[in-house]
């Protein structure tokens, strides 16, 4: 019971410690981020902390269950590097810039803040793509790479702590370093270098990730595709997003803002995907997930281009031939939505199904050509040929035969 309460202790240390740095950053108001993804302020740091905390508590359902996995506990360090630096940066903002001099040790939280930053990334980025899914390398070739990732980000730590002069990655980057060692001047090229390393590492690790879905089958194939069915659904939304964010700074209108804040939500897809492939909770439904996602994201698209030309054009002839307004337009845009949207959806899982899911397909089409076929078959033996021959092609199986109960 005693370790089973530990991951979610630290999982309400994480939510905490987010909510800390969501009032410090509401209270400082930081002028920084203004205007940028998002919006900046206040939506813009619940959105990222909302996506981030989702690693701790899916860590924790995985650390409370599967105890001996180290992923569980990775997602749950994840989730609390990130809440800890949150709450570092609103604290230093407010003691050092909002109200200097009014929080004991902020020049301390600034100097944490400069560093933490990379044992988040690194655990994100390196040893979580290194060890998923069982929580070891991918051979012991591998592993050479994983000791030395650990490492680099050691003393690249250490050297950010002890180095003196101004904390350029901080939140207050003015300020000079507490912890700083004098004399010792060249911790700050030794932690340069040794950051330099440890960021080469994170290609490096998703090369790892590429060679062990390619050698993986079975179950562990199917754990591999959650997790990268994950990341290429947050790759593609904020591409999507992205390519439609052209408006000068300043002039973003509010519901791109809202659109880039949800897109920063998205980023939970990933500790979803983890927890469902660890877990194995319907672990082989992720085919079914992708293949609907992929039809339905299509099949609203075309709609909505449908459902806009069609006011667009009705509009624009209603206002020619009668001065009327558009109502007539939307009405018969939306109907013409209603009726396209079986026959469209039918006709693009037909297409998404013979481009991407084509053994799905082929047994599909070779079934119907059976159910055809059968309808003016008499002779026995030779249905008998074809139905074997068809459950060959398409199920194959290391052994067919067919049973005929007598009279």
């Amino acid at each position: 019971m005693r370790a089973a309460r530990l991951p979610w202790t630290l999982a309400a240390a994480t939510a905490v410690l987010f909510l800390v740095g969501n009032i410090l950053g509401w209270v400082t108001h930081d002028p920084q981020t203004a205007g940028g993804w998002g919006g900046g302020g206040s939506a813009a740091l619940a959105a990222v902390s909302a996506s981030l905390l989702t690693f701790g508590l899916v860590g924790a359902l995985i650390a409370a269950r599967l105890p001996g996995n180290p992923i569980g506990w990775l997602l749950i360090a994840v989730g609390l590097s990130w809440a800890t630096d949150s709450a570092l940066e609103g604290y230093a903002r407010y003691g050092l810039e909002l109200h200097p001099g009014s929080l004991p040790g902020a020049a301390y939280a600034n100097a944490l803040d400069s560093w933490i930053w990379i044992v988040s990334i690194s655990l994100m980025g390196i040893f979580l793509v290194q060890l998923f899914p069982d929580g070891r390398p991918l051979s012991p070739r591998w592993r050479i790479l994983t000791w030395a990732s650990g490492g680099a980000l050691a003393v690249a730590v250490v050297a950010r702590v002890f180095a003196p002069g101004k904390l350029t990655d901080a939140t207050i980057s003015s300020a000079q370093n507490p912890f700083g060692v004098g004399p010792v001047e060249a911790l700050g090229s030794v932690a340069s270098l040794a950051l330099s390393l440890t960021l080469l590492c994170i290609p490096l690790s998703a090369v790892s990730l590429i060679v062990r879905y390619r050698r993986s089958h079975g179950i562990a194939r199917m754990q591999m595709k959650w997790l990268v069915s994950a990341v290429a659904a947050v790759v593609i939304v904020y591409v999507v997003v992205i390519t439609i964010s052209v408006y000068p700074a300043g002039q973003t209108p509010l519901w791109l803002m809202a659109l880039q804040d949800g897109t920063v939500v998205s980023f939970c897809l990933i500790p979803f995907a983890i927890g469902a492939a660890v877990l194995r909770y319907r672990l082989y439904e992720i085919d079914v997930i992708v293949r609907r996602t992929a039809v339905y994201a299509v099949l609203v698209s075309m709609l909505v281009a449908l459902y806009l030309a069609g006011v667009t054009a009705l509009g624009w002839i209603g206002r020619e031939l009668t001065g009327e307004s558009g109502t007539l337009a939307v009405t018969v845009s939306t109907l013409l939505v209603a009726v396209s949207f079986q026959p469209l959806r039918t006709r693009i899982q037909a297409a998404v199904d013979r481009r991407f899911y084509r053994r799905r397909y082929d047994a599909e089409r070779a079934a119907s050509l059976f159910s055809s076929r059968l309808r003016g078959q008499i002779d026995l033996d030779a249905l008998h040929r074809e139905l074997i021959g068809v459950i060959d092609d398409t199920v194959q199986p290391a052994h067919a035969s067919l049973w005929l109960r007598d009279g």
